[in-house]
């Protein structure tokens, strides 16, 4: 990584949506507002992962993320865990 620091510094935005199989319908409800299909959204910080690519060419860790929703994040949209890897190439 030509710049170690401004890749610690990374964030990852997760959006986690509910999207039923008729995506175009469920599409149109929620720019109509008839329907917000976003469960939640969360942030997660890549510099312990991006440290770990110092030593190695791949890791991967599994997060636990606490996802918010609503105006302002302030709504508990549930809890999310997910496996994240990042690799040179």
């Amino acid at each position: 990584m030509a710049d170690l620091a401004v890749a610690k510094a990374a964030t990852l935005v997760i959006k986690v949506k509910d999207e039923p199989e008729a995506g175009m319908i469920a599409k149109i409800a929620n720019k109509a507002g008839i329907a917000d299909l976003t469960l939640g959204t969360a942030v997660l910080g890549l510099s312990q992962l991006v440290s770990g690519l110092e030593e190695n060419e791949h890791v991967e860790s599994e997060v636990n993320l606490k996802l918010a929703r609503g105006k302002g994040y302030e709504e508990d949209g549930g809890l999310v865990r997910l496996k994240v890897a990042l690799a040179l190439s």
